[in-house]
């Protein structure tokens, strides 16, 4: 869908020609009010993205909501500090050694781990 960023990669010289960014698209042409994207993913296995502000209907607790700082980067990345799965008990959370640069990609079908923390967590 073009969510990729008009950026250059943060971790190569290589430049990189982006087409239209979709959420730029539509803040652009007043479809949305901004170009923010969300995206939900529960338990069950349902999920979708939200364009534009954050819907605070489909939001349980709009306190909770979570903003990560991403880095200038072509992807959206930032600085991975541990992982969860389930929920936050102390026996599901893995709290990495040093920031590990992280990729978040609505379009992946798994979550890849580094290896320096893959045996440990499975």
């Amino acid at each position: 869908m073009g969510l990729s960023r008009n950026e250059k990669p943060l971790l190569s010289n290589e430049t990189i020609q982006s087409g239209p960014i979709f959420s730029d698209f539509l803040a652009k042409n007043n479809i949305t009010s901004d170009r923010r994207f969300s995206f939900s993913l529960d338990y069950f296995g349902d999920y979708f993205v939200d364009f534009g502000a954050p819907q605070a209907k489909t939001i349980s607790n709009v306190n909770e909501i979570k903003y990560i700082p991403m880095y200038e980067d072509f992807y959206w990345s930032a600085a991975g500090l541990g992982v969860a799965f389930g929920d936050l008990a102390s026996e599901n959370t893995y709290g990495f050694k040093q920031d590990l640069y992280t990729i978040f990609d609505t379009g992946s079908s798994a979550i890849m781990l580094s290896s320096d923390y893959f045996t440990q967590i499975v």
